[in-house]
């Protein structure tokens, strides 16, 4: 029942931009990302999901560019701070390449401008582009072979009236598992990661699995995904399971739809103004009846345009001002703790229950 489930509200700058149930430690629905604002890097504060609500604050600092000298070394400073000055050559015209400030931290390299000479440009022992520069002019840099799980880059190009060779530097990406709220856990990219990754937070009932989401040049970041019972083909391997992306896409489309709503580049997040659920329990009537009053009229109202179909449920969320995400996530605790599974997921309304659902809604109960 709901006696023992607290609330954790999401919190950037004094507004509530996510709420979630937690139950014996565990969301009952997934972390979502933390609001963007360009020129911060942002996560959230390390917090336990204890024995009361919580409230978890979103943390921000300065974007952070490395700027890379020719000669190997590095200085990090934050993106508004003076930028140093590049080491000088002989000869050559000195400047950073240009960079545009995100949500991420930058690492930047020296270029320079000097005497007329070819470039032949290498990666993995195989020549892959050739660029005669003429004098003063830099040397159009051509992309870079991709190389799955590693960030390439071209070193500086130091002038010299000469043919030259040039190899592609590879990096492995950071990899960043999510482990709880406000907690990571980073590894580099290598054929052995899953062997070194950490083992996926359990939850009683499911199976985890890591979601490798998308690459974004700097690390992938890595959530856990959930899916009901145990594996039906070969042994336990929740440690170590990665879902395809494909299938991890329908899961976070309402995250993603969160980041997209609620928060952007040039404005601060609002808060939606909304009630997850506005009925107490009462604490006696179980199964098909428990579940109808535990229910909102507003979540009522949504559970009969799922069953009306897709345009009819966006319908109903548009005018009520709700998220997919938050209502189901309300919605299926209450399920869970009634009939014994959720019972709705992406505005579907599961097959097994929708005979029973329409007859509890049609009782007006």
């Amino acid at each position: 029942m709901r006696g023992t489930e607290h609330l954790a509200r999401f919190v950037v700058k004094g507004r509530t931009v996510w709420m979630a149930y937690f139950k014996d430690g565990v969301l009952k629905s997934p972390v979502p990302d933390v609001p963007k604002m360009k020129g911060f890097v942002g996560c959230w504060a390390e917090t336990e999901l204890g024995d009361s609500d919580v409230t978890v604050e979103a943390v921000y600092r300065p974007v952070r560019v490395t700027y890379v000298q020719y000669d190997g070394s590095s200085v990090s400073l934050d993106w508004d701070a003076p930028a140093p000055e590049p080491f000088p050559f002989e000869g050559c015209e000195a400047s950073w390449r240009r960079f545009d400030v995100g949500t991420h931290d930058l690492e930047v390299k020296a270029e320079y401008r000097g005497p007329a000479f070819v470039v032949r440009f290498m990666a993995d022992g195989k020549q892959v582009a050739m660029e005669e520069c003429r004098k003063g002019e830099r040397p159009a840099l051509p992309p870079v072979p991709e190389k799955r799980g590693y960030r390439g880059g071209w070193p500086a190009v130091v002038p010299c009236a000469r043919r030259i060779k040039v190899h592609a530097e590879y990096v492995p990406l950071r990899m960043r598992f999510v482990t709880g709220i406000g907690k990571s856990v980073c590894i580099d990219y290598g054929p052995d990661w899953k062997e070194r990754a950490p083992p996926v937070p359990a939850r009683k009932g499911f199976t985890g699995g890591w979601a490798v989401g998308p690459e974004d040049g700097m690390e992938v970041i890595l959530k856990p995904l959930y899916v009901k019972g145990k594996p039906s083909k070969g042994p336990d391997v929740s440690g170590v399971l990665v879902f395809d992306r494909d299938m991890v896409e329908k899961a976070l489309e309402d995250l993603d739809f969160v980041a997209e709503v609620w928060c952007s580049t040039d404005r601060e997040p609002q808060a939606p103004e909304y009630t997850i659920n506005d009925v107490s329990d009462t604490g006696s009537a179980t199964g098909w009846d428990g579940f109808a009053s535990s229910l909102s009229a507003v979540e009522k109202g949504y559970l009969e345009s799922c069953l009306e179909g897709r345009i009819e449920s966006e319908d109903f969320l548009r005018k009520q001002g709700m998220l997919r995400l938050a209502v189901e996530s309300a919605i299926n605790a209450a399920a869970e703790d009634m009939i014994g599974d959720p019972i709705v997921l992406d505005g579907e309304i599961d097959k097994d229950y929708e005979a029973d659902l329409r007859e509890m809604l049609k009782d007006g109960s």
